[in-house]
């Protein structure tokens, strides 16, 4: 039989193991509740999600580049771009997503990997979208985007196959926000679903 002592010892370890991780777990859910819109990728006429719509042709097991989304970094610090991901997508898999400098092109949408009357010298001149740093702009009014974001997706899907936008999760010192484009993706795969 366990002596009253050693009970009230076990209690104090158990109740003191049960605080940590419910202190630990807390911690855990605030950092992934602390990102926010309304970051420094968003200027002044940043849109809702959904405010257009590009319907392109490919079959399924195909893959397009997606592209025509301006980023750019008008804050007065460095941002670091953590993820790129689809929001609701259907029949549509990532494959992975580029930054462009868009001072000297753009992009729109293409098979993948792009036909070599599509290519330009930005393309040549990609870099992976996730890790990379973008400067501080901090002008609110551009004519030319410093980048364009190009993603790569794979159908996957024979029917209703699209997305509703595409979000960019980045970080700017201890601070995480995130960004997303104007323009969803509809994929017409065998026969016209696009109007």
């Amino acid at each position: 039989m366990k002596r009253p002592s050693a009970v009230r010892a076990g209690l104090a370890a158990i109740t003191s193991g049960l605080l940590l991780g419910l202190l630990t777990g807390c911690s855990g859910t605030a950092s992934v509740a602390s990102v926010a819109y309304g970051g420094p990728f968003d200027g002044k006429d940043q849109q809702p999600i959904n405010s257009g719509q590009v319907c392109v042709p490919v079959p399924t097991g195909g893959s397009v580049a997606f592209g025509g989304d301006d980023l750019d970094n008008y804050g007065d610090q460095k941002a670091v771009i953590d993820k790129v991901t689809l929001l609701d997508p259907h029949g549509l898999h990532l494959v992975t997503a580029f930054l462009l400098g868009k001072r000297s092109t753009d992009y729109g949408y293409s098979s993948y990997p792009p036909p070599a009357d599509f290519l330009s010298p930005a393309w040549a001149a990609r870099q992976p979208a996730v890790g990379a740093t973008l400067p501080p702009e901090g002008v609110k009014e551009r004519i030319v985007s410093a980048y364009n974001l190009v993603t790569v997706v794979k159908v996957t899907g024979t029917t209703h196959v699209g997305m509703r936008a595409v979000l960019v999760d980045y970080h700017v010192g201890p601070k995480k926000y995130r960004w997303h484009n104007l323009i969803s993706l509809q994929v017409e795969t065998k026969k016209k679903q696009c109007s």
